[in-house]
């Protein structure tokens, strides 16, 4: 079987964090996962949400101009504010390729599994704290293996 490869269809991988406009509950936080696992499907987008505290942590993964369309998007969105783009990077393979979107909610008890997280993810978790996108890409991936 062939399988044709556009090679001026540049993959992108984009991390981002922002903080909720306010505590969101369970229904809220499925109706962004419902209207984003819809949107990325139609426009070949994996990824994973993370949500801590009020603040959100993204990952998507897909063509250039899905990408910068859906930052576009991230930018006009009123649930979220003080968005920080961490790294925006061409790939050439998918991390997340499992999700149109994966989603985890990070509890207390995930941070006990992992003490190395805990300092990032306070009481007061502040999402600039990260700092780097390899620290948030690191997260992202162990957060991954728990869904």
């Amino acid at each position: 079987m062939l399988i044709y490869v556009d090679m001026d269809t540049k993959l992108i991988q984009l991390i981002y964090v922002s903080t909720a406009t306010h505590e969101l509950n369970t229904d809220e936080l499925n109706k962004i996962l419902d209207s984003c696992v819809q949107h990325n499907e139609q426009n070949d987008v994996t990824g994973l949400l993370l949500y801590v505290e009020g603040s959100f942590m993204q990952v998507v993964e897909g063509p250039e101009k899905s990408i910068d369309e859906l930052t576009g998007r991230l930018e006009h969105d009123s649930r979220h504010h003080s968005i920080l783009v961490l790294s925006r990077s061409e790939i050439f393979t998918r991390e997340f390729a499992s999700w149109s979107m994966g989603f985890k909610s990070i509890v207390r008890a995930d941070l006990r599994d992992h003490p190395q997280f805990v300092p990032f993810f306070s009481s007061d978790f502040n999402p600039v704290q990260l700092g780097t996108p390899g620290l948030a890409l690191e997260i992202m991936q162990v957060m991954a293996k728990q869904i």
